[in-house]
């Protein structure tokens, strides 16, 4: 007995969704774990430590560059 024409679609839509719902849930992002450590903040600078450890120095220029 050969089934009726609409079964075989119904049987490749059903194959699909399955097969999307089966790849976005191994997509979901994992939850935080309670033993995670908490971020600590950035340590903050004032303008003048952060000028006194930079420095910039020399240039690029290729020859016959007569803009700096």
């Amino acid at each position: 007995m050969m089934p009726a024409s609409g079964e075989a679609p119904m049987k490749w839509i059903a194959s699909i969704v399955a097969l999307f719902t089966a790849l976005v849930s191994a997509q979901a992002p994992a939850t935080k774990s309670a033993a995670a450590p908490a971020k600590q903040p950035a340590k903050q600078y004032t303008m003048e430590q952060f000028l006194d450890t930079t420095s910039i120095q020399g240039g690029l220029s290729e020859a016959g560059d007569e803009r700096t």
